[in-house]
């Protein structure tokens, strides 16, 4: 959702954070369409595929900003235009979210620890995002940051130890346990390897492919289980199987060869677009996903057939309207829209 200025090619890794935006905003809808007892296995492995949404964006921050000059006083300059760039637009749509807690006499200790850490919503992804700003010059100081299989470990064990330890007996909210950036650490070192260790020189394409199918597998098994147990949707996204299929799946999306092989057209073009926007897409969404929903729920029709289609339904309007009124915003007011809206 945010990164450095591309290196190169910056068309195929506009159109990667694009197909990212486009997933993170169809795991969200899928919430308004399906219900444990009505989820069809194709819902269910088309969800898997995309719990590699947030890890594409974390590869791409890490893979753009490693090799940045940040020594000495460069170091503040870029932390402070990093994190304004990214703090002020979540408190910015955070501001409606605090509001309706303080009038509906909420805690208001807790309301405001929500609102300044990204509490609210879906936005845990703006803390994850600060934390591997602030942690850049260690990424780049220290090669053992960016071995995947090292910083891996530390991302299934965390992943793990919520899901099959913490989370039955306790559910955290989204922020205490996908916030802390020791969740997404593998990404941010695949990224950081990819770019500054050229770890994709090495890679054997195939066996990638191979092992993504097989941990495809596994996560929508896994999924199954974590279902039943919770007698709920819970367990369909983030587990441990989900890490080992994300990180596959970015290996091969960062590759040369899958690089080489984009090509312009009409929908690469209009990803590309989605791209450059997906941090105000993001933040903007699911503020747009309510409003329709709503108008649905008011005309009386109730979604219990068809449910693909209507899955893909709201993540297009979705999508659209949210670019629709980023794009707006942008044309009224560049410097503000950029300031306070992420685009």
């Amino acid at each position: 959702m945010v990164s450095a200025a591309p290196v190169k090619r910056i068309a195929y890794y506009d159109f990667l954070r694009g197909i990212a935006i486009v997933m993170v905003v169809a795991i969200h809808t899928m919430g308004f369409i399906y219900e444990y007892s009505a989820i069809s296995f194709t819902a269910v492995l088309i969800r898997q595929i995309l719990n590699c949404a947030v890890p594409v964006f974390c590869v791409s921050s890490a893979f753009f900003l490693i090799k940045k000059d940040i020594q000495g006083k460069r170091y503040r300059e870029y932390l402070l235009k990093q994190c304004i760039r990214v703090y002020v637009p979540l408190l910015v749509f955070s501001v409606p979210y605090l509001l309706h807690d303080l009038l509906d006499k909420k805690d208001k200790i807790i309301s405001m620890l929500k609102f300044i850490g990204g509490g609210y919503s879906v936005y845990y992804f703006a803390a994850l995002i600060i934390q591997f700003y602030i942690l850049l010059p260690l990424f780049q100081k220290y090669k053992i940051l960016r071995n995947p299989w090292a910083m891996g470990s530390i991302s299934f064990l965390w992943v793990f130890v919520y899901v099959y330890i913490v989370q039955p007996v306790h559910p955290l909210p989204l922020v205490l346990y996908g916030g802390p950036i020791c969740c997404f650490i593998v990404y941010f070192a695949l990224g950081s390897a990819l770019q500054q260790d050229k770890l994709k020189e090495h890679i054997p394409i195939r066996l990638y492919i191979i092992a993504t199918c097989l941990m495809l597998v596994i996560s929508c098994a896994e999924a199954y289980f974590l279902m039943e147990r919770n007698d709920s949707l819970t367990g369909i996204g983030l587990k441990p199987s989900a890490v080992l299929f994300s990180v596959c799946m970015c290996l091969i999306l960062y590759s040369d060869r899958c690089a080489a092989n984009y090509s312009e057209n009409t929908v690469s073009k209009q990803l590309c677009n989605l791209g450059r926007y997906s941090y105000g897409i993001y933040l903007l969404h699911m503020y747009c996903l309510s409003v329709l929903h709503k108008l649905i729920v008011k005309t009386g029709y109730e979604i219990t057939s068809f449910r693909l289609f209507w899955w893909a339904a709201y993540t297009f309007v979705v999508l659209l309207l949210s670019y629709i009124l980023l794009r707006i915003a942008k044309k009224i007011n560049p410097k503000v829209s950029r300031l306070c809206l992420g685009v």
